[in-house]
């Protein structure tokens, strides 16, 4: 199985940021990259005012879910990025990096720590990619919560 979920908000609700442009244009061509030339059979876009917290995290959760071994798993996410301040205080900088979805809001934002939790209980032998065209995402998959599989056992990352 091969499936992905593209997200695109191009401004929040409230609109403090400025609205972006190609968010969902950016995302129906890569999908249709996908679905032509690498077989992607189950492709769900969640775009401008489905792209709540509650619909993502529930969608990621039922993408992870079905996921088995050798199956390829694809977030991909196209908007505003923010940090907030971080509440479970495991943060350095004191700062979770999240993604700003159509409902964001600084107390119950899709932060770097929802995405870990949705996405850790991918099957060991699945095939995860992520892809975040979003500024504040450097810190979206804290390397100090690895996610363990057959393809990644070593803890920590080592470019060499």
């Amino acid at each position: 199985m091969k499936s992905a979920l593209f997200v695109t908000c191009s401004s929040g609700s409230d609109s403090s940021s400025p609205a972006l442009s190609g968010t969902t244009n950016d995302a129906v061509l890569l999908s249709r990259l996908l679905v032509r030339k690498y077989d992607f059979h189950e492709v769900c876009h969640l775009r401008e005012e489905a792209a709540t917290l509650s619909n993502v995290t529930r969608a990621l959760n039922e993408m992870v879910s079905r996921a088995g071994p050798g199956d390829d798993v694809l977030f991909y996410y196209s908007g505003h990025g923010s940090i907030v301040p971080d509440l479970g205080q495991e943060e350095v900088d004191m700062y979770d990096e999240c993604l700003v979805l159509h409902d964001h809001h600084i107390d119950n934002a899709f932060t770097d720590d929802k995405l870990y939790a949705a996405i850790k209980p991918l099957h060991p032998e699945a095939y995860l990619t992520v892809l975040l065209d979003t500024c504040h995402a450097g810190g979206m998959l804290d390397s100090n919560k690895p996610i363990y599989s057959k393809h990644n056992p070593v803890e920590g990352y080592d470019p060499d």
